[in-house]
C-alpha cells in the first residue's frame, strides 16, 4: 500500500512539473496568456468541438496577423483570438472545453481581448451555439445577420428541372465559363473579377455594418480576392464583360443584370463541375434571402446556421 501511494504521488508530482514545464504557468491557477506552440494542439481540439464547420480556420488565423490566447488552469481549457477584418473592423473567437463552461472562463477571456482591442472601432463574432449566443448578448453583441449553412448531395441535386434556363441565357450572349477561361482569354482578367465582386456585394447583408453618419469603411477587394477560394471559380460572361460569379467568395451578380436568373445559372453550373470532378457533396453558405431560396431549389438543405454578433468598442462619428 505505502509503494502505491508513493507511485501516486510521484505521478503527481511529474503530472504536475510537465505542466509548468510545458506551458509555463502556475497548475492549480486560471490565467491567459499568448497561445504558446506547445498549446496549440489542445487549443484546435477545443475550437473544432465549437465549430466543425470552421477547423481549418484555427491554422489559417496565424496567416490573417490574429493575435492568440489561451485560458490555463492546469491545462488549457479556452481559446481567443482577434483579428483585423478591414479598417478598424476585428473579428474574434472565443471558445471554452466543453467541461470548463459556467465557470467564468469565456467572460474573462472575452474582459482580455476587449482591453487587448484599444484601437478597435467593433468586434463581431460568429456563434452558432444557443448557449452562446446568449453569452455574447448578456455582454453587448447584437445580431446583424444569419449566414445559413447548407449541404447538397450531389446525387439528389435538382439541376435538371433547370438546365434550360442555360438555354435562355445563351439567347440573351451570356455565357458560364471558368475564371481561368476567362482568364486566358482576358488581359485584365483580375481587374475584372475584383470589379465584378465588388459590384455584385451591393445588397448583400453586411454582418458589421457602420452607423448612420459614419464614413463608409473601404474594402480592399483584390485582397479579399486574393486571400478566397477561387480553385473552382465559374462566372457568368455577356460578350466579353463579367456580370456574375460563383467561387469561395459566394455567388453574386451585378444589380443591373439581376432577376435574369444568372445566380441560378452559376449554381447549376457549379453543381455539374462538382459532379465532374467526381464529388459527392457540396457546401454552400448564404445570408441572403434570394440566394438561400436558389440553394433549396436546386436541393441544398440546411447544416446549421451562423449568427453574426457585432459589439461597438467606440464610434467613428465625429
Amino acid at each position: 500500500m505505502v509503494g502505491i501511494a508513493q507511485a501516486n504521488v510521484v505521478h503527481d508530482v511529474d503530472e504536475k512539473s510537465h505542466r509548468e514545464t510545458i506551458l509555463g504557468l502556475p497548475f492549480d491557477r486560471m490565467t491567459i496568456v499568448p497561445l504558446g506552440e506547445a498549446m496549440q494542439g489542445r487549443a484546435a481540439a477545443i475550437f473544432a468541438a465549437a465549430h466543425p464547420h470552421r477547423t481549418a480556420e484555427f491554422a489559417a488565423a496565424t496567416t490573417l496577423g490574429a493575435r492568440r490566447w489561451a485560458a490555463v488552469d492546469g491545462d488549457v481549457v479556452g481559446y481567443a483570438a482577434s483579428w483585423r477584418v478591414n479598417g478598424e473592423k476585428y473579428r474574434i473567437d472565443i471558445v471554452v472545453d466543453e467541461a470548463h463552461r459556467k465557470r467564468g472562463f469565456g467572460g474573462k477571456l472575452l474582459d482580455h481581448v476587449i482591453a487587448a482591442s484599444a484601437n478597435v472601432r467593433s468586434l463581431q463574432a460568429r456563434p452558432v451555439a444557443a448557449d452562446a449566443i446568449a453569452f455574447l448578448e448578456k455582454r453587448g453583441f447584437t445580431e446583424t445577420m444569419r449566414m445559413h449553412h447548407l449541404v447538397l448531395k450531389l446525387a439528389e441535386a435538382r439541376q435538371g428541372d433547370l438546365l434550360q434556363l442555360m438555354d435562355r441565357l445563351a439567347g440573351d450572349g451570356i455565357a458560364i465559363v471558368t475564371l481561368a477561361d476567362f482568364s486566358a482569354r482576358s488581359k485584365n482578367a483580375l481587374a475584372e473579377y475584383i470589379d465584378v465582386v465588388e459590384a455584385a456585394r451591393d445588397g448583400w447583408p453586411e454582418p458589421d455594418p457602420d452607423l448612420p453618419g459614419e464614413s463608409p469603411t473601404p474594402v480592399d477587394w483584390a485582397a479579399v480576392v486574393r486571400l478566397a477560394d477561387n480553385t473552382h471559380a465559374l462566372v457568368a460572361e455577356q460578350r466579353g464583360r463579367l456580370v456574375g460569379f460563383t467561387s469561395g467568395l459566394g455567388t453574386g451578380v451585378r444589380p443591373d443584370m439581376r432577376g435574369r436568373g444568372i445566380a441560378t445559372a452559376l449554381k447549376i453550373a457549379a453543381i455539374d463541375a462538382a459532379i465532374a470532378r467526381g464529388e459527392t457533396t457540396m457546401k454552400s453558405a448564404t445570408g441572403h434571402p434570394a440566394m438561400r431560396h436558389i440553394n433549396t431549389k436546386l436541393g441544398f438543405r440546411e447544416e446549421l446556421c451562423e449568427v453574426r454578433m457585432v459589439r461597438r468598442i467606440r464610434s467613428a462619428l465625429p
